[in-house]
């Protein structure tokens, strides 16, 4: 069974970059941090998790993904944003 990002219909893991390029906080566009450009270097060339290539957005739902807001994994940080596919 294979997963599929509800932003960009790309099947997962993919070397696309996801399109959505903004999260939404407290009425505001905020752009998301791209792979590659996080304070943290994960050493490679694609999200192990998701696929993205570097300098692309993460997939929907990719545990990798820093919050542009507070710097935490986005998938547990008490940001409360939403997603601008």
């Amino acid at each position: 069974m294979s997963i599929t990002c509800s932003f960009c219909h790309e099947k997962l893991p993919s070397l696309e970059s996801c399109t959505c390029e903004s999260i939404h906080y407290c009425g505001e566009v905020v752009p998301r941090i791209r792979f590659g450009e996080e304070e943290y270097d994960w050493g490679t060339s694609r999200c192990r998790s998701c696929g993205t290539h570097r300098g692309g957005y993460h997939h929907e739902n990719c545990n990798r993904e820093i919050c542009p807001l507070c710097g935490e994994l986005i998938h547990i940080c008490d940001c409360e944003v939403t997603f601008d596919p």
